[in-house]
């Protein structure tokens, strides 16, 4: 994703569609729908409403929850899930939340919000898959630098 990403909630769940491999499109469409079906059942709706709408740092929120969801995916689908696809479908499923911010509890969410929700995503997931932080980002940076050739 663009990391000058100045979009909407939308725009940035086309631009992740455009994104995704085409090798990786059905497995990343079947946990997109997986997720929706978690967030929008009347089952987990209202815990949903929850995470989102509580007091404090909606983008941290919003993070905290997707990455919740991604997490409870991958154990659902017995760990099967392609790992390539989580970040992907975790970010399309945040716009997906953002949106629903947006239309529901009234609030705007721009794209600063957007980009520190996905922060938080991205280093929970971290985390939770055991890599270290240091090392991801040292390797995204000289990689994006042409220097990456180990």
């Amino acid at each position: 994703m663009n990391e000058n990403f100045q979009g909407t909630p939308q725009e940035l769940m086309d631009q992740i569609v455009a994104s995704v491999p085409q090798n990786l499109q059905e497995a990343f469409t079947r946990v997109v729908k997986a997720g929706k079906r978690v967030m929008y059942s009347e089952e987990t709706h209202d815990m949903m409403l929850e995470q989102i709408t509580k007091e404090g740092d909606i983008a941290q929120n919003l993070g905290e929850g997707i990455a919740g969801l991604m997490m409870l995916l991958y154990k659902k689908s017995n760990e099967s899930m392609p790992t390539e696809i989580i970040v992907p479908a975790g970010t399309y499923l945040l716009g997906d939340g953002a949106d629903f911010i947006q239309t529901v509890a009234k609030q705007k969410v721009g794209p600063d919000v957007l980009a520190n929700a996905l922060q938080v995503m991205i280093d929970m997931l971290m985390e939770k898959f055991g890599i270290q932080k240091d090392r991801f980002y040292s390797a995204v940076e000289k990689a994006a630098a042409g220097g990456y050739n180990e």
